[in-house]
């Protein structure tokens, strides 16, 4: 499509794709959204271009497939820097809810996704087969912004901090010796690669010592809460389930963010957060999960420098999205110019965007040729704006 509608229109209405996967909440997202929860789990609304699920756009009351249009038009839709740059939106952003963990996972850096992609494409595995890891060419650097308070697991801890958690284990103390001999990365190989007997036999006894563990900033929380999710002792078992002990625990509140790089492992445990990452949906699994994993796969990626701190913002030098937010400690109104296509979703209250109003769950995207004013319509409105990434990019 290489016309939808008016070009000096300065904003017009976009609408995202909802992903129900088993890990999300059944209410947060419809309702926000305005829709009936139908007994689903919501877990993910895509704001973007990603070929998998682009985002709607309605323009004159017409309406058009975002990829498809920037496919058509690239410079007129993404700016012609961005459009040299990328050739496509260079990220995609997504709000999140999630009411159950989410799988340890890792995303590859640009020169592995490319590999990986090629690799997967002349071995013949589909690009919806369970069992890829690699959907596109492109690495997928992120970061999650809290809405709510919000909880997850972030690299690994220091060495001397895993071998204090794990001695409080009986069942554990192989896993202290082959830390304290061999170092993280056998550590690690060792957890991922275990068989069933060896999982049973290391967590089966975890959950009496955590059946009352209480405070959600503590890792017997978790796998109490993990086993309480589960039917039997037996099927809780998951070699996810000791990183809990190794890697990092860390508390987001709402308006605090978490930049994952790649290489980085991770796993979102609880709570509602949007997230901006580059356009690209590789994820390389190893636990916590019903889906495809591969533990060898996420072995071979994975940066092992053990991280006792994170980056609340993307570093200096990302190009490929910002996230704004745009809400009662803003101004009453400001003055915004996209560098591509910008996406403005609307999180509580009301405001207008050039010559359209949106509120609660609405979203409305920018040209890059157009100056918009954002204002604030009632004191609580909260909104986020995604945009591509400069030189000084962060929050």
């Amino acid at each position: 499509m290489t016309n939808t509608g008016n070009s000096s229109m300065t904003s017009f209405r976009i609408k995202g794709r909802v992903r129900h996967y088993a890990w999300g909440g059944a209410r947060f997202i419809p309702e926000l959204l305005g829709l009936p929860a139908d007994g689903r789990p919501w877990a993910e609304y895509w704001l973007g271009a990603h070929p998998s699920d682009s985002a709607e756009i309605v323009i004159d009351n017409t309406r058009a497939e975002l990829d498809e249009s920037i496919s058509a038009d690239p410079g007129r839709w993404l700016g012609q820097a961005t459009a040299r740059e990328f050739g496509q939106l260079p990220y995609l952003m997504k709000l999140l809810d999630v009411a159950r963990p989410l799988s340890i996972q890792v995303h590859p850096n640009l020169e592995e996704a490319k590999a990986g992609f090629d690799r997967e494409n002349k071995a013949g595995i589909a690009l919806d087969a369970p069992e890829r890891n690699f959907k596109d060419a492109n690495h997928k650097p992120e970061l999650a912004l809290a809405i709510s308070p919000f909880y997850l697991l972030y690299g690994f801890r220091k060495n001397e901090d895993i071998v204090a958690a794990l001695r409080d284990y009986e069942s554990l103390q192989d896993l202290v010796q082959v830390l304290q001999d061999k170092g993280l990365k056998e550590f690690f190989s060792e957890v991922m690669t275990a068989d069933r007997d060896q999982l049973v036999s290391w967590i089966q006894p975890l959950w009496d010592r955590c059946s009352t563990a209480d405070d959600q900033t503590t890792p017997q929380y978790w796998i109490r809460r993990w086993r309480e999710m589960h039917d039997s002792d037996s099927e809780a078992v998951d070699r996810g389930v000791l990183a809990f002990l190794f890697m990092n625990l860390v508390k987001l509140d709402p308006g605090e963010s978490i930049f994952q790089g790649a290489n980085v492992p991770h796993a979102y445990l609880a709570g509602q957060c949007v997230e901006i990452m580059a356009n690209s949906d590789n994820v390389l699994r190893g636990g916590l999960t019903p889906k495809h994993v591969d533990p060898e796969g996420l072995v071979r990626h994975i940066a092992f420098d053990a991280a006792s701190r994170y980056l609340s913002a993307p570093p200096a030098g990302l190009r490929e999205f910002r996230l704004s937010l745009f809400d009662s400690r803003s101004p009453q109104s400001i003055s915004y110019q996209p560098k591509c296509l910008s996406i403005v979703l609307c999180l509580e209250g009301q405001c207008r965007i050039g010559d359209v109003e949106i509120r609660q769950g609405e979203s409305v995207a920018i040209p890059p040729t157009r100056t918009a004013n954002l204002q604030r319509l009632t004191q609580s409105t909260a909104v986020v704006l995604a945009d591509r990434g400069t030189s000084d990019v962060g929050m």
